[in-house]
């Protein structure tokens, strides 16, 4: 029988609501660790080498060191999500720097602990237009790292929610870094824009295969900063993002998006939602 959610830690598993994490993981009091995620369904994960290597390389920007590979974590992924239902899921993991008491500094040669989730999710549809907030970026130097410190994300996640709204917009000086889960782009005489890879924002994996479809359809794109103001310009305004390949967005702190573009767009939209239900096996 296969289950509805799964939980791993450190070599046990068990359905997700009965696992339990030892109290002196550093993640449980310093959130020292990293994480990753895609979409899974049909037992398949999104572009799975990616985001292994995008995990290897957030540890190894904090100085986690690894005892497992990339190939002996790609086996296990698969192996658990075998034990799955065929359905739509959120696949999370992590690891934090590992288990000791309390104190800022540790050891170098601490043994990391492994953490993996599947909970369940669905993609967003394409017609499913986003609202947004501006939120003020207050994050540190290190969003390029897919780190477990996520309070300004969590704040504004929950601002957006309160209000009825999808996502917000981090802002850093006016200038519009990403959202608190997503990469955002505009579209703007026929070319998109997105934030500059670096220590502002997190590139996503849903990011590149934008930019990839982007390449192919010959829609010119540039990595460029773009202010508020030049968003509400736009043509078109998008977010991309595990669970929100490609989507439109149609109003910004309760202002309608022009949304003049929408051939372009679609093209866009269309050609990302399609390399995802392809892999995935997703019938149309």
């Amino acid at each position: 029988m296969r289950m509805e959610t799964l939980g791993y830690y450190n070599g046990k598993y068990d359905i997700l609501e009965k696992m339990q994490v030892a109290m002196n993981d550093r993640g449980f009091y310093f959130g020292d660790g990293v994480y990753d995620a895609s979409y899974m369904q049909n037992n398949l994960i999104f572009d799975m080498g990616r985001h292994i290597d995008r995990f290897f390389n957030s540890a190894s920007l904090i100085g986690i060191r690894l005892d497992f590979t990339k190939e002996w974590l790609w086996d296990l992924m698969v192996k658990l999500a075998q034990k799955l239902e065929t359905g739509g899921y959120l696949a999370y993991w992590q690891v934090t720097r590992g288990t000791g008491i309390r104190r800022h500094s540790f050891d170098v040669n601490m043994v990391p602990n492994l953490a993996i989730m599947f909970i369940p999710s669905e993609l967003r549809d394409e017609g499913n237009g986003m609202k947004v907030r501006s939120f003020e970026d207050k994050r540190y130097g290190y969003c390029n790292i897919k780190s477990l410190n996520l309070i300004p994300n969590v704040l504004g996640a929950q601002y957006a929610e309160s209000d009825e709204c999808d996502e917000i917009l981090f802002l850093r000086r006016n200038i519009v870094t990403e959202c608190a889960h997503s990469n955002v782009h505009i579209l703007k005489d026929g070319k998109v824009l997105t934030h500059p890879e670096g220590s502002d924002i997190l590139s996503g994996i849903a990011r590149y295969h934008m930019l990839q479809a982007c390449s192919e359809l010959k829609i010119p794109w540039e990595e460029k900063k773009f202010t508020l103001e030049e968003l509400m310009d736009a043509d078109e305004v998008f977010i991309t993002s595990s669970a929100t390949p490609c989507n439109r967005v149609v109003a910004v702190d309760d202002t309608t998006i022009k949304q003049k573009d929408y051939a372009t767009f679609s093209k866009i939209q269309d050609r990302v939602y399609g390399e995802m239900r392809k892999e995935l096996k997703i019938a149309e």
